[in-house]
């Protein structure tokens, strides 16, 4: 999933652990040439600046900017940057919590994630 969506889509993570360890994550998966930047710890702001940022260093005027995560924050920090959240339902958080927060979309698998890019996309083609 990774992949299909790093080939059609500029991918980044945003993280509360260090770039470092999350590269070394990466390199030892196979993934490191998936994602475009690491937003970790090691870098000054909030997660909602570290998105932000993300947006104006990868996305086109208008564009949508999504944040994939599994805790209430990452939803509440999504929102507060403007970016669409889909939480995740195989994190430490449940669904209902992640509602709570404000997800926009829920997913139960990798997979689903393919298809709310496409539908949100071809959507906002239409």
């Amino acid at each position: 999933v990774l992949r299909d969506l790093s080939a059609k889509h500029a991918l980044g993570i945003v993280t509360t652990n260090s770039a470092q360890n999350v590269k070394l994550f990466l390199a030892k998966h196979g993934l490191a040439d998936c994602f475009r930047s690491i937003y970790g710890i090691d870098l000054p702001g909030s997660k909602a600046e570290k998105i932000s940022r993300a947006r104006e260093e990868f996305s086109s005027e208008g564009e949508d900017v999504f944040m994939v995560g599994d805790s209430a924050s990452d939803m509440r920090f999504a929102n507060e940057a403007s970016a669409k959240s889909i939480g995740v339902s195989w994190g430490h958080q449940s669904v209902d919590m992640l509602r709570r927060a404000g997800a926009e979309f829920i997913v139960r698998s990798p997979k689903e994630l393919t298809e709310i890019f496409l539908r949100e996309i071809e959507f906002k083609k239409t």
